[in-house]
């Protein structure tokens, strides 16, 4: 896979990013690229994992696949989090757009359609932090 270098760096006070998925390989660029445009990423593979994270450490915004093992799936996370850390956004993002379609209220902003351009997750984040 080929190296990865983000538009701008960001300053060293930033935003704490939630990244959950469960491909390890999607999961160690992204955060590679996050922590590269100055963010705190912590990656989770499931969203019991995200959960624990979310019980136990500040997280600004959480960015989740849809399609993940376990008994919730990215969209149930994300309910989850409306109900139960409402004040933090959520970026939904799926390779499997017809069943992922209907995220309505607990996503901030329109589904985010894999393959993404990393650089489009560090805008919508930077959007949602303001960092």
């Amino acid at each position: 896979m080929p190296a990865i270098a983000p538009t701008e760096t960001m300053s060293a006070a930033s935003a704490t990013v939630l990244l959950v998925d469960d491909e390890p390989d999607l999961r160690d660029v992204m955060t590679d690229f996050l922590e590269l445009s100055g963010y705190h990423v912590v990656a989770a593979g499931t969203a019991d994992e995200a959960i624990a994270v979310l019980d136990n450490a500040p997280v600004d915004v959480v960015f989740t696949d849809v399609r993940m093992p376990g008994g919730m799936d990215g969209i149930g996370l994300a309910r989850w989090i409306h109900c139960h850390r409402p004040e933090i956004p959520v970026l939904i993002t799926s390779g499997y757009i017809p069943r992922a379609q209907n995220v309505g209220a607990v996503s901030s902003g329109p589904l985010i359609a894999k393959p993404y351009r990393p650089e489009e997750i560090v805008r919508r984040v930077r959007e949602l932090t303001g960092h």
